[in-house]
């Protein structure tokens, strides 16, 4: 007498579901169930969960004081569309004898049994009474999906219009809540990935407006809710069990190219460390921010230390000065100086004062040797006590002074995962730990940052609760991160697309030093053949600190060199960034470096190789400094720009890898 059909399962939504009416095919005035439960049904002859809550807390054996006013609502609803959800998709397998009253009645019977007598709760109650954190990976269901204007309890504001276009309603099968999710989501719905009656597979979650704990059904309506990040949530199957999931402080793991960039903070993934950059510095100037390399902050920092040195000890002088004149008008009090009154001196202030403004010898020596002892004993306390004023007064005047030159570390690493796709990691003020890193090692990275994708080149950035972890992963299905230099011959445009964050590392002669023009400074480097490669420094050699490497004649080292598609009178431009490293301490065990050191005991190199420069800029671009155009449509656009000689892909492997130079590296010259 308690069946249903079809046909009320597929008309029972997570909207309509608290509403649903049981039909009753019985004549009898009430329904006898479980436990001496008795259950009247309505005027209407129908059940639902008004009379639910009638009988149940009428029985003997419930305790009503222990639930709150809208408990049996509450799961008369989640329960009826759990098992309307399941009539649907397979109730033929049961003969139609799943969405039943008598099942929600048991169901409901049974929640009170595990929350009120067992103390058990749901994992979303725990977050509610605030007993457990959101961080933890759990199952939940969506449960409705609301527009803005449908929902009163997310206004709309200039910050964050985008990501409060939609909100999630979420559910533990056991209680409710309301989500804030991001544009990526937003996407997701919109694009009818994400439903209603989906699971998902959740961390790292925030509650966000969190009052003080309370139980789930007695919460504010502007109460919890639950910031979700996209880029730490996966669809579970359908078949998952809601709660806590059994591995619940690992968040999955993912690919780069399956992060979002709108997507929240990332879980977690597993790369090779390719590249641990040389550490810059964040500079604040005349209202700008750039970065600058550790030569040019290590330089400013000195320059300022003796600016503000020489500062303070003009300041000091001239706060001592100030000083020293209130003092002097202090000590200038009227003293009658005849013998009888000098001799009845026994105070060291009077003493003092009249040492100060007396010009008499004889009066000086006619104290006795206890009134120059007090005199002197006056003195020191005054000394000591004018220091203490003028340290005072200077810390005062100094806050008002342009403070000491301050930049922000900054630390990147190039990492790359087992697909092949790459990214940099932003890491502000790193510790010891980060700074030691090996590069070609394997390592998970935890909790970063996404922003915008530069050059192809996803970037994440560092937060609080980011951290890294040694990887058992094998390197076998990552590629190769083995340093190398670029041999001259070797680079076309094809390959320098196609290297490593669009870096490459070179070694060359210093042939020609161009005068700054237009905010860059180019240097021409030569190879053993004499093939040619600029590199560019903008806006000059000297705001990087390199005019001691940077030297005609001179062989260097360039790591870190940026590929942008730029042109210099037909020869590829390489950029000098922060992030680059130049030094002219070269390790000559490689045959590519050992072969330039010999071409340059002829003394006729450096000059054969400027001869054939000049004929080749001459040939190559009658205009000194090439526009620098982008491509459209894969056609090369740059003006005067020669197609250049292309040839096989090869590098020359050194025996020993090249590594970025670390911090406070001194060997350079």
């Amino acid at each position: 007498e308690f069946l249903t059909d079809d046909a009320s399962a597929l008309h029972c939504t997570s909207k309509n579901c608290g509403d649903f009416r049981f039909e009753i095919n019985s004549r009898s005035v009430k329904l006898d169930f479980e436990d001496g439960l008795e259950i009247v049904p309505g005027n209407d002859g129908k059940i639902g969960w008004r009379e639910i809550e009638i009988g149940l807390l009428s029985a003997s054996n419930i305790r009503s004081s222990a639930l709150p006013s809208t408990w049996v609502k509450n799961h008369f609803s989640l329960i009826v569309w759990k098992l309307a959800s399941l009539q649907r998709r397979m109730g033929h397998n049961f003969q139609n004898r799943i969405f039943t009253l008598e099942e929600v009645v048991r169901q409901i019977r049974f929640r009170y049994d595990v929350e009120v007598l067992e103390g058990k709760r749901s994992v979303l109650r725990k977050i509610y009474e605030q007993d457990d954190t959101p961080r933890k990976t759990m199952i939940l269901c969506v449960f409705d999906i609301l527009k803005n204007e449908q929902n009163p309890k997310s206004p709309k504001t200039s910050e964050n219009e985008c990501s409060d276009n939609y909100t999630l309603t979420l559910t533990d099968g056991w209680y409710i809540i309301e989500s804030q999710i991001d544009s990526a989501m937003i996407s997701l719905i919109t694009k009818k990935k994400i439903k209603i009656g989906m699971k998902l597979l959740i961390h790292g979650a925030e509650l966000i407006a969190s009052p003080s704990p309370c139980h789930p059904l007695q919460i504010a309506k502007d109460g919890i809710t639950l910031k979700i990040h996209t880029n730490m949530c996966r669809l579970s199957a359908w078949h998952s069990k809601l709660g806590l999931f059994k591995k619940v402080g690992v968040p999955s793991s993912t690919v780069l190219s399956a992060i979002l960039n709108d997507g929240g903070v990332v879980g977690s993934f597993t790369g090779i460390l390719c590249r641990r950059y040389p550490v810059a510095f964040l500079e604040k100037r005349d209202n700008k921010t750039t970065f600058v390399n550790e030569r040019v902050y290590e330089a400013r920092k000195r320059t300022s230390e003796i600016e503000q040195e020489s500062l303070m000890e003009k300041l000091y002088d001239q706060v001592e000065k100030e000083l020293e004149k209130n003092e002097r008008t202090k000590w200038n009090k009227s003293i009658s100086l005849n013998n009888r009154s000098v001799e009845s001196l026994a105070d060291g202030e009077e003493i003092c004062g009249l040492i100060e403004q007396t010009y008499d010898p004889s009066v000086i020596q006619g104290l006795s040797e206890e009134q120059i002892q007090l005199a002197k004993n006056c003195r020191e306390k005054v000394i000591i006590k004018q220091r203490q004023k003028i340290n005072k007064e200077v810390k005062l005047r100094a806050k008002k002074m342009q403070e000491i030159y301050q930049a922000v570390p900054v630390l990147k690493l190039g990492v790359r995962d087992k697909n092949g796709k790459e990214a940099v990691i932003t890491v502000w003020r790193p510790h010891e730990e980060i700074l030691s890193l090996q590069e070609g090692k394997t390592f998970s990275f935890h909790y970063l940052s996404p922003s915008a994708t530069r050059f192809h080149v996803k970037q994440l950035s560092w937060t609080k609760q980011s951290f890294i972890k040694n990887s058992e992963a094998s390197l076998s299905p990552f590629k190769s991160s083995q340093y190398v230099i670029s041999e001259y011959s070797n680079i076309t445009s094809s390959y320098l697309d196609e290297v490593p964050f669009h870096e490459i590392d070179v070694v060359g002669v210093v042939v020609k030093v161009l005068d700054v023009k237009d905010e860059a400074q180019n240097v021409y480097l030569a190879d053993v053949d004499h093939n040619f490669i600029v590199l560019r420094f903008s806006p000059s050699v000297i705001d990087f600190q390199y005019q001691d490497a940077i030297q005609k004649g001179r062989i260097i080292c360039a790591v870190n060199c940026n590929w942008r598609n730029q042109y210099f009178n037909g020869f590829y431009v390489l950029n000098i960034t922060p992030f680059s490293h130049i030094s002219s301490a070269i390790q000559k065990h490689n045959d590519y470096v050992m072969k330039l050191v010999n071409k340059m005991k002829n003394p006729s190199f450096v000059s054969d190789a400027e001869r054939k420069l000049d004929d080749l800029c001459l040939n190559n671009c009658n205009q000194e400094y090439c526009s620098d155009l982008p491509s459209v449509d894969g056609k090369d656009y740059s003006l005067n720009t020669p197609k250049l000689k292309s040839s096989l892909y090869s590098l020359s492997v050194l025996s020993r890898p090249f590594r970025t130079p670390i911090r406070h590296q001194k060997n350079n010259s």
